[in-house]
């Protein structure tokens, strides 16, 4: 997730953060029911569906990182980068990998001792915790060559910027997938992920340099999400383990639905200028809150909360899945309704949660 300013942000930007993060609740409900709970085909089926259909939600996090941050006009100094980004972040894995273990310790019954911290050190340094926190990890590496992006943009044509990008598709994105069904390529280029892709992707359709409004996004969106509903079927269907790479961050129907879901949310939030958000005062509170209407103030929350959500709702997965009664529901219900009454409790609980302990001062300084 992205930081923004205190004093301005741009809607757009936001709404695609928040539906992002309900994303991500999704996948990671529908991966953790999958891989630890037993469930017939059919069932088995709409939970990687769910999982599967819900890829683009890292790259649209990434998407947003690239228009706050790919902005020459942004006054981004080593100083602030380090201090304000990548020490949020540190600080973040110091904390929630220690709490995570600390919640394994208690659902497991296991007995604290010094073998714990150790296990612990071992998990923060090699990532060994929670799924989502390789997020994290990957994020740091990005912040850390944020300097030489932000220079490449700066200096770079439109032309060149695309033709980048054309390069990360091509190499990152293509080519491996033709290589997994027996047609590898020898043409690689060194130390070269999907990622970086995304930054640049944000920027370029942010400012124009790429351009797809809301309807050709919404299209790229669908067909992309019903090829992905297709391909998942098959999969599974045929147990096809080679199917999996058109799921992955790299494959060019994520790459396909992730811009065409940022076009369509950008286009339809008619927030493409910055707008300037003034402190609040009690006379025109009310007419702010007049004026935005329900299913756009509760986006602004989530996004307001979007971190600590992304930090927290896996530690409320994990409680679910580990309490008989909760798994006996699960297995004894509908996918299709089990997995949207999960999110929603979970998303519920997380927000509580996260407000809550933004009293204290140690969090409140990460979320």
């Amino acid at each position: 997730m992205a930081m923004q300013s205190s004093t301005k942000m741009n809607f757009g930007l936001s709404y695609c953060r928040a539906i992002a993060t309900i994303a991500i609740i999704i996948l990671h409900t529908g991966f953790v029911l999958s891989t630890n709970l037993h469930f017939n085909i059919e069932d088995n089926i709409i939970l990687r569906l769910f999982v599967n259909c819900s890829m683009w939600a890292v790259p649209i996090f990434l998407m947003v990182t690239g228009v706050l941050n790919l902005d020459e006009n942004k006054n981004l100094t080593l100083k602030k980068l380090i201090k304000k980004y990548i020490g949020r972040i540190l600080l973040s894995l110091v904390i929630f990998v220690a709490i995570y273990q600390i919640v394994d310790i208690i659902i497991d019954k296991r007995s604290l001792h010094l073998n714990e911290f150790l296990t612990y050190l071992k998990n923060l340094y090699t990532g060994n915790t929670y799924s989502p926190m390789w997020y994290l990890y990957m994020l740091i590496g990005l912040y850390l060559l944020m300097p030489m992006y932000r220079a490449f943009v700066k200096v770079s044509k439109e032309n060149e910027i695309k033709f980048i990008m054309l390069v990360y598709i091509i190499f990152i994105s293509i080519i491996p997938a033709i290589g997994t069904f027996k047609f590898k390529s020898g043409f690689y280029i060194h130390e070269l992920t999907i990622y970086p892709f995304y930054l640049f992707m944000g920027y370029s359709l942010h400012k124009g340099i790429i351009k797809i409004d809301k309807n050709k996004g919404a299209i790229l969106f669908i067909v992309s999400s019903i090829l992905i509903s297709i391909l998942t079927y098959y999969r599974w269907v045929n147990n096809n383990e080679n199917f999996e790479i058109f799921w992955s961050y790299s494959s060019i129907i994520v790459i396909v639905q992730s811009i065409g879901f940022f076009s369509f949310v950008m286009g339809i939030s008619k927030s493409q200028k910055w707008q300037a958000i003034e402190k609040v005062t009690s006379e025109n509170k009310k007419s702010y809150k007049n004026t935005e209407n329900i299913f756009s103030s509760i986006l602004l929350k989530i996004d307001n909360l979007s971190f600590g959500i992304y930090l927290i709702h896996i530690i409320i997965i994990r409680i679910f899945t580990s309490i008989d009664t909760i798994k006996n529901l699960i297995i004894g219900n509908s996918i299709l309704l089990t997995v949207p009454v999960l999110v929603i409790t979970n998303l519920f609980l997380s927000c509580i949660i996260v407000k809550l302990v933004k009293n204290f001062p140690i969090f409140k300084s990460i979320l």
